[in-house]
Parts: C-alpha cells; sequence; structure tokens
C-alpha cells in the first residue's frame, strides 16, 4: 500500500514518511520480542509443573519422565501419543 503525500519540502518528506519507516522497520524486533516473551512464559509454565510433587503429577495422569513430552506436545514439536479425555492446551 502506497501512500501519496505530496510535500514541498525535504522535511515534510521525511515527517510524512518517517513513522511508517520506523514501524516497518520495528516489525522484526517486535516479532522476536514476542517469540521471547513466549518462550518466558512456556519456560515459567514447565518449571511450575517440574516443582509439583509425585502425588500431583498423578492426579493429572503424568509421570515425571513424560513432563518433557507433554511439553513438546503442548508447542505442537511432537504428535500427541496419549490417549486424553480433552487436548492439551498451552
Amino acid at each position: 500500500m502506497f501512500m501519496t503525500i505530496r510535500t514541498r519540502t525535504l522535511a515534510g518528506l521525511l515527517a510524512a514518511h518517517l513513522p511508517l519507516v520506523a514501524r516497518r522497520a520495528a516489525a522484526p524486533l517486535r516479532r522476536i520480542a514476542r517469540r521471547w516473551r513466549a518462550r518466558r512464559e512456556e519456560a515459567r509454565a514447565l518449571a511450575q509443573i517440574e516443582r509439583l510433587d509425585a502425588i500431583a503429577l498423578r492426579d493429572m495422569a503424568l509421570v515425571r519422565s513424560e513432563l518433557g513430552s507433554v511439553h513438546a506436545e503442548a508447542r505442537r514439536d511432537a504428535e500427541h501419543t496419549r490417549r486424553r479425555i480433552a487436548p492439551l492446551r498451552a
């Protein structure tokens, strides 16, 4: 999408186009920041689950050795291998 802006000076041209250029230049940085925040949140959630005791894990029909596999399934890095009543949500 192109914007048609009529300006008579270079300063006017820069003032008109600078916000658009800045937004486009910042877009990859925003994507990186979003991915970083999502990974950080995933790490926090996994750390909380790893702190659960064996009884709490058993209540969720898990054993400690399955946590890595469950995490990979939730991130869609691996196929679902467990039979569940409801799908795991991340």
